[in-house]
């Protein structure tokens, strides 16, 4: 019987700790747009801001995802292959 209180007790305690990060990240976006939603000069600002950051991740991206499904597809180069053998400079090669 104490396994099991102390289970719903714990599984409790990672509930309230998981929908804690929750409410973080919905009190982030929620300030967000209620920024963009602002008249004047800083919803401006805050509407340009999202969208060109939006526009560059996806530009990116779909870049990335050409740049590699191409190089595996024209070269028959296994990509896979050479992950698995640069995990060492992982950080490296992204930058």
């Amino acid at each position: 019987m104490n396994a099991l209180l102390a289970t719903v007790i714990n599984s409790r305690t990672i509930l309230i700790a998981n929908e804690g990060r929750l409410l973080k990240k919905c009190s982030v976006a929620f300030l967000i747009f209620t920024l963009a939603f602002q008249s004047g000069e800083l919803g401006q600002v805050v509407r340009s801001s999202l969208t060109d950051a939006y526009l560059q991740v996806s530009v990116f991206v779909g870049f990335t995802l050409f740049l590699f499904l191409g190089l595996d597809y024209i070269a028959k180069y296994n990509i896979q292959k050479f992950i698995d053998g640069t995990k060492k400079f992982h950080v490296i090669i992204a930058s």
